[in-house]
């Protein structure tokens, strides 16, 4: 896979992409004078780490996702603070 590919599964630029890949996270492989990362080191890279989510798992965690749940939690958070403003 290529910079443009990783971008577009992480849902990142192709910028950040390239950092990524400078950082020395996927082994590159050179096909045709063209710099890949093998799909293998990209896969064992995103099982260990926890900051990154495909595209794909994202919209997965969204479905199950429960808007009223945490709305009601957030009001309830929203409710009990108190906000004191002081003036110098």
């Amino acid at each position: 896979m290529n910079a443009e590919e990783l971008g577009a599964l992480l849902g990142i630029t192709e910028s950040s992409a390239y950092d990524l890949i400078a950082k020395g996270h996927f082994e590159k492989v050179d096909v045709l004078g063209k710099m890949r990362i093998s799909n293998e080191s990209f896969w064992k890279w995103y099982s260990t780490q926890s900051i990154y989510r495909t595209v794909e798992d994202r919209a997965k965690m969204l479905r199950k996702w429960k808007p009223h749940c945490v709305c009601r939690r957030l009001r309830q958070c929203l409710e009990s603070i108190e906000i004191r403003f002081t003036t110098s």
